[in-house]
């Protein structure tokens, strides 16, 4: 390495005491763990908004391949308040509120950092390499302190989408949409080079920049994420259905499309067919248990089961035992769960949108994202037919050399950055 590395796991330090191995802050972890494997003089990094400076961390990287969260050394209670602190607002009365509001933030910052005693000892980034692949409203927040420092730091930012983009312009966008612009404008204006998770990422930015919505980007290079789905530590806590199940991992309602899997299985209903359960693991969602007690769903209610939050060795058996993962949603920057779920050789039905044939290639099966009609001949055949769903599941077990593991990511990003 001509330059030194740091690494950010600042998306780490902001993350509760209930933080679950899932989303964005996993990529962080698999990430790091793998550059820890490939490259030791990599250093990492976290930011205090209080001290609005940044620290060295030593995390306690775990030796085998079972998935865990990295451990840093700072206790849960020291970490800062969890919430957005960098506002974009252009009028006199915003920005002294934000200033006001930012200050107080960091006074509780400070107070927290010294309750828990934490002592770490400050990294100096001047005219080093700074990666950062955590959320962009948690790192626009160092910007600032960032710019401040000589030599200037090559600043590197992995993009993970531009979904919420979407519909800008389309409709008065909401204050979310806004700070996500504005956050990723100020990214990429700063940025030395740009990661993404996805060529079609890639393709969105370049499409939003096109438009001037996005501002010049430098160099863009897409960093396919990662098929490999880790085994956890955890003892098992969940009864896996003894029933015939298909799986959906954090899909929701709109733009995760779960409600176009609940009108498959209606539309099998109708047809006088049998149905597996519904199995919908992650976060929990009241608004879908909602839109469930809709009295069209009635037929299908008592198959839909709920698992909120499973860890790490329950989500194994989870796509393990099931007929097949169901990704629907309409827009994804990757799509984490097909990949874990080909990983482990369950066969994934698709919504079928650019992604996630990245994804999953001919090892995927496709339905429009809008037809129910199309999903439930897939269910019924993958259900029914014992031949079809086998010779499928041997064609993955056969291809899993093709799927990519966190160590290919992490070489990805490490040659990226070096160049």
């Amino acid at each position: 390495m001509t330059q030194q590395i740091f690494f950010d796991l600042t998306e780490l330090f902001t993350a509760s005491s209930k933080f679950r191995y899932y989303g964005i802050a996993r990529v962080v972890q698999e990430i790091a763990l793998e550059l820890h494997r490939i490259e030791s003089d990599i250093r990492y990094v976290i930011y205090s908004p209080g001290h609005k400076r940044f620290f060295e961390v030593f995390p306690s990287f775990p030796e085998n391949d079972a998935a865990a969260n990295l451990v840093l050394g700072i206790e849960g209670h020291g970490s800062p308040i969890r919430i957005r602190q960098t506002y974009h607002s252009k009028n006199l009365p915003g920005m002294l509120l934000e200033r006001i509001f930012s200050k107080f933030c960091q006074l509780i910052d400070l107070y927290r950092w010294r309750k828990a005693k934490i002592a770490l000892p400050e990294a100096d980034l001047s005219g080093a390499v700074l990666v950062a692949t955590g959320r962009p409203k948690i790192i626009v927040e160092y910007l600032d302190a960032l710019n401040q420092l000589q030599p200037a730091v090559r600043f590197m930012p992995l993009l993970h989408d531009m979904i919420p983009l979407t519909d800008y312009g389309k409709t008065r966008p909401r204050g979310f949409t806004v700070n996500f612009l504005y956050d990723n404008q100020k990214l990429i204006s700063r940025a030395a080079l740009v990661l993404c998770n996805s060529k079609f990422t890639k393709s969105e930015i370049e499409r939003y920049e096109s438009t001037g919505l996005l501002p010049k980007t430098p160099p863009i290079i897409p960093i396919q994420l990662a098929h490999q789905c880790r085994r956890g530590e955890e003892i098992a806590e969940l009864l896996i259905p003894a029933e015939p199940y298909v799986l959906c991992v954090g899909s929701t309602i709109g733009r995760k499309n779960v409600e176009c899997v609940f009108d498959a299985l209606l539309e099998l209903v109708k047809s006088g067919k049998p149905i597996p359960h519904l199995v919908l693991a992650g976060v929990y969602r009241g608004r879908i248990k909602k839109y469930l007690e809709r009295d069209v769903y009635s037929s299908i209610r008592d198959h839909v089961l709920f698992f909120p939050n499973p860890n790490q060795t329950d989500l194994v058996r989870l796509y393990e035992n099931a007929l097949a993962l169901i990704l629907p949603s309409r827009l994804e920057g990757w799509g984490l769960p097909v990949g874990e779920a080909l990983w482990l050789g369950t066969p994934a039905l698709c919504a079928d949108i650019p992604v996630l044939h990245e994804v999953a290639s001919d090892l995927g099966k496709y339905f429009p994202p809008s037809d129910p009609l199309a999903l439930s001949v897939h269910i019924d055949q993958i259900f029914t037919d014992v031949v079809f769903s086998k010779a499928l599941r041997e064609k993955i077990t056969q291809e899993k050399r093709s799927l990519r593991t966190w160590r290919d990511v992490a070489q990805d990003v490490l040659k990226a950055v070096s160049t």
